[in-house]
């Protein structure tokens, strides 16, 4: 998909129009022209975020077109090469396109990685750089297409190139670190061997010790030294070391990460505590703005990543509607050029890889149990605890010695909905409008001094998003269409991709874990994506994919069947133990009702009633929070204030609903 920016002679697509964005004529103000009738269009920059992010705007030009087809998966191999040329893309990215300033920038890439055998040609180079700069940063625009060429096949048989891998496998890749030459041998005896239970007809050719080299190459540096030096010795060997990031700019570097959060929150329809949500946020390492975030019930995993990259990358325009009590505009967002991840399980998988490297993201793992290498993330979750959390009935503090008799279970009385109000005003509000010690500004001036519109590198089609961030699966087209978990999806256009390509097809596949209702189809370039439905739509739509499986599970066990027709009943069913489960004050398991309630998406308090008729937002209101700046001593006042009309709110609700004891 790759990204593009609000700049001039940017071409945009309106309700299938295509206008050129001529100029800016105010610092807010965009003049558009009409691509065909070269009518003149007036624009607020507001109008065409917000454009944007409903979807109705989308960039055209040929940066997006450039790479629109390049949906399909590429295969690891594919990949590994994309990420190999992309180093020599950066490193002649900021150097004159002559021979000379070529030839040593790529000299200088090649004496660090040693990869491939041979440096690559300038001319090669050049046009990598406009391939990549063309498709916007997107790798895909470096895969290796040459098997698109003609006749490409081996020279020797498959007889010959199977011997000499086996000959690599038993006395190149051991501990005893035999040579080439070694190997060369052993795999001409052996190919001697076998000619000598063949015709003289049908003999095997004798392979050089070119053949040997190149298998020997193809194998990755690392799986090649841990085979004859030992895992760890590998691990020591490949290791990257080096000094602090240093940032010049806005969405230079970005640092994501997850947290429990120090509070215990409530169900919404009960009142009864159900544990400490999880906190994924994504942070602006130069202006220290948060991008994006998630807050709820779903554990550290893919789908919650990438809910909060979503939410980092697209414009907050429609924030002050949803929470009425947020006084401020919460400005940063965009895509990253690049990302710094710990070595969670969740940001190792295919999935997250693609989706970074397609919106041109680069990936930054920091070592195992050295956190000090994304700090700023770090920092940032300390101070959300402890000026957030930490004054928030409910708390659990930091460590159990700080509780003393204190039992953050008894004393929770935040519910869900409005801790996901309180959340956001407290970065919008709060966060981004005092003073930041490294930066000596806010956060936000930060932001709105350091970087204009134009700049701002966004997802060149949001809807996109929705296949680019998708889990990556692959099954087989019939005519019962494509069967996924027991669902059955199906369209007329799946029908018309077989009667052109025959009667089984094998298809790759982007699910929304989120919500399996449709899922997308990628076929071959140069077709566009294809949304398929599920045929039980009446169940399927709006459930995530660990909610699909709890029923599956809880239609076996408790109905012992796992028939469709079964699971509609069993998801009313299941809805009603939750929230059984919820209202007896017995249970242990509350958090993960609370996610079984996340995901089937049952009617509850919304964050904007809370903002808009709540006795706690009138708190808000009463409280310093609705002025535009806060400083420490009216945060303090705050504190008191919010705790305050919780604990009259809690005290309510008990007087109101005697079973709560």
């Amino acid at each position: 998909m790759g990204v593009a920016s609000f700049v001039a002679d940017a071409i945009v697509r309106i309700d299938g129009s295509d206008y050129r964005l001529l100029r800016k004529v105010s610092d807010t103000l965009w003049q558009l022209e009409h691509t065909r009738t070269l009518r003149l269009h007036e624009y607020e920059e507001k109008q065409l975020l917000t454009l944007f992010t409903n979807g109705e705007l989308t960039f055209a030009n040929s940066i997006a077109r450039s790479v629109q087809h390049h949906h399909r998966d590429v295969t690891q191999a594919q990949l590994a090469i994309a990420k190999l040329r992309l180093k020599y893309v950066v490193g002649a990215s900021d150097v004159p396109n002559t021979r000379a300033a070529l030839e040593s920038a790529i000299l200088d890439v090649w004496n660090e990685i040693k990869q491939p055998a041979q440096p690559p040609g300038y001319i090669t180079v050049y046009r990598w750089k406009g391939r990549y700069s063309a498709a916007g940063n997107d790798i895909r625009a470096l895969v290796d297409n040459s098997h698109l060429k003609g006749n490409r096949q081996n020279r020797y048989s498959d007889e010959v190139v199977t011997i000499c891998t086996d000959s690599i496998q038993k006395v190149y890749m051991t501990k005893e670190r035999r040579t080439v030459q070694d190997t060369f041998d052993y795999a001409r005896i052996s190919i001697i061997e076998e000619n000598k239970q063949r015709p003289l007809d049908l003999a095997l050719p004798i392979p050089g010790p070119r053949l040997i080299r190149r298998l020997i190459n193809d194998i990755p540096a690392i799986d090649r030294h841990s085979a004859r030096h030992g895992r760890d010795a590998a691990l020591r060997a490949f290791r990257s070391v080096g000094r602090p990031r240093v940032v010049d700019g806005p969405l230079e570097c970005a640092e994501i990460d997850h947290t429990e959060l120090d509070i215990f929150v409530i169900d919404d329809t009960y009142g009864l505590p159900i544990g400490r949500p999880h906190f994924t946020a994504c942070i602006d390492k130069y202006t220290r703005c948060v991008l994006g975030i998630y807050v709820g019930f779903i554990p550290p995993s893919y789908e919650s990543v990438a809910k909060c990259l979503k939410h980092a990358f697209l414009p907050k325009i429609n924030l002050r509607n949803e929470y009425p009590g947020i006084k401020s505009e919460w400005l940063a967002h965009g895509v990253m050029r690049e990302l710094v991840l710990d070595n969670a399980f969740e940001f190792h998988g295919s999935a997250l890889e693609q989706a970074c490297l397609t919106l041109g993201i680069t990936m930054h793992f920091s070592p195992r149990r050295q956190p000090w290498h994304k700090g700023t993330i770090e920092r940032f979750f300390k101070t959300i605890n402890d000026s957030l959390s930490h004054s928030l009935p409910g708390t659990s503090f930091s460590n159990v010695l700080e509780r003393g008799d204190y039992r953050p279970v008894d004393e929770a009385a935040i519910r869900l909905s409005t801790f996901n109000f309180l959340i956001r005003k407290w970065v919008v509000d709060i966060y981004h409008q005092q003073p930041h010690r490294a930066l000596q500004t806010s956060p936000a001036k930060m932001w709105r001094s350091s970087i204009k519109g134009e700049d701002i590198s966004v997802p060149a089609n949001p809807a996109e998003l929705d296949i680019i961030m998708g889990k990556p699966v692959q099954r087989v087209l019939t005519h019962k269409g494509i069967e996924l978990d027991g669902l059955f999806y199906n369209c007329d256009e799946l029908q018309a991709l077989r009667k052109r390509n025959g009667v089984k097809l094998a298809v790759d596949l982007r699910v929304d874990v989120d919500d399996i209702g449709q899922l997308f189809v990628l076929p071959a370039p140069p077709a566009l994506p294809i949304v398929v439905p599920a045929l039980n739509i009446t169940y399927a739509r709006g459930i995530s994919q660990w909610q699909h499986q709890q029923i599956r599970d809880y239609a076996r066990n408790k109905q012992g069947d796992d028939d469709p027709s079964a699971w509609l009943q069993a998801k009313v069913e299941l809805a009603q133990k939750i929230q059984e489960e919820l209202a007896d004050r017995r249970k242990t398991s509350r958090k993960r009702a609370a996610r079984h309630l996340e995901n089937l998406r049952l009617p509850e308090a919304t964050a904007s009633n809370a903002a808009d008729g709540s006795e706690l937002n009138e708190g808000f209101s009463a409280a310093a929070l609705s002025q535009p700046a806060i400083d420490r001593g009216t945060f303090s006042d705050l504190r008191s204030d919010v705790s305050g009309v919780v604990k009259k709110r809690f005290t309510a609700i008990v007087e109101e609903e005697p079973r709560l004891g």
